[in-house]
């Protein structure tokens, strides 16, 4: 039963934040004929999500902690089926900071 009431208020948020009839649910939410689409996200999305840009310095500063503290346990790596070229490749990717490079996140730092 809890399941399906928080179900139902996500949906009641979601329509609220719709019509713009809601003011409690944080700047975050992006509201129809409010701001363009653009001024907020990245117009091209990166693996099928679309990028907020006030968020993008939240989300590195994340990655950057995660990379830091990040260890390797070969074993358990091993036991959970996680290839080690892929958490090699994703090591690298997150020690290059290889998104920042993208047209699009550098068209975001220039909007900032």
């Amino acid at each position: 039963m809890d399941d399906r009431l928080a179900v139902l208020e996500k949906l009641a948020g979601t329509v609220a934040a719709a019509t713009g009839d809601s003011s409690d649910l944080g700047s975050f939410v992006w509201r129809p004929g409010g701001r363009e689409f653009d001024d907020s996200f990245l117009s091209e999305p990166l693996c099928d999500f679309y990028i907020q840009k006030s968020r993008i310095p939240e989300r590195e500063s994340h990655l950057s902690y995660l990379f830091h503290h990040a260890q390797d346990h070969q074993v358990i790596d091993w036991v959970a089926g996680r290839s080690r070229t892929r958490q090699l490749a994703r090591r690298k990717v997150l020690e290059e900071q290889a998104w920042r490079h993208l047209y699009e996140f550098e068209q975001a730092a220039l909007d900032d």
